[in-house]
């Protein structure tokens, strides 16, 4: 008798839940995992290890990155999130990782049969120079795969990157407490200035 009266409470209990809960999710998260092995990069003259990735969310509007929007599998990496659409990441040099990109997928903005598209771009210090070793364009296809986002790592393509430009089309934008600083420095030698032509 009291079994039956916990799956009927129980039963009750689901369907108030299903009752109020939406018919879509607005906003979900989800995450992907990429394996590089580093000595194949070969743009500018190659490199054989990486020590800082950034990534670029090109299309659609949707995808946002979570925080941390780009995370690495070793020790001593550090994570930037930037904008919404870029995020980086930066650590000791290494030859063989796996970095993860933490999407949020807004599926009441996200267009139909829409492609999610992800550049990345991996440097290397070389003669004191952050030099671009190796990129890829990362395609997500929501109409075969659809809004469940199944981020099992065979469903993304890999093509060259996205972005016509490349990485010289890329926009970033300081960050707010950048541009407080070159604010208070602009002040500063204004003011210096103005004090020097008010005492003459």
């Amino acid at each position: 008798m009291k079994k039956t009266w916990f799956s009927i409470s129980a039963l009750g209990v689901a369907l108030s839940v299903v009752a109020v809960a939406p018919a879509r999710a607005a906003v979900f998260s989800s995450s992907v995992d990429f394996a590089e092995n580093c000595p194949v990069c070969a743009l500018n003259g190659g490199g054989t290890a990486v020590d800082l990735l950034e990534a670029f969310i090109e299309n659609p509007a949707g995808v946002t990155f979570q925080t941390p929007g780009l995370t690495v599998n070793l020790g001593g990496w550090s994570e930037n999130d930037v904008l919404p659409s870029y995020s980086n990441a930066s650590g000791p040099e290494s030859a063989g990782f796996t970095y993860f990109l933490n999407l949020n997928i807004d599926d009441t903005t996200l267009p139909a049969g829409a492609t999610i598209g992800v550049d990345v771009y991996y440097f290397q210090l070389i003669s004191g120079v952050e030099t671009l070793i190796d990129q890829a364009g990362l395609t997500y296809d929501t109409s075969l795969y659809p809004l469940q986002f199944n981020v099992d790592v065979n469903n993304w393509g890999v093509t060259d990157v996205l972005n016509p430009n490349g990485l010289a089309g890329e926009t970033t934008t300081p960050e707010p407490s950048t541009l407080f600083l070159i604010g208070g420095g602009v002040l500063a030698l204004g003011g210096k200035t103005l004090k020097r032509k008010l005492s003459r």
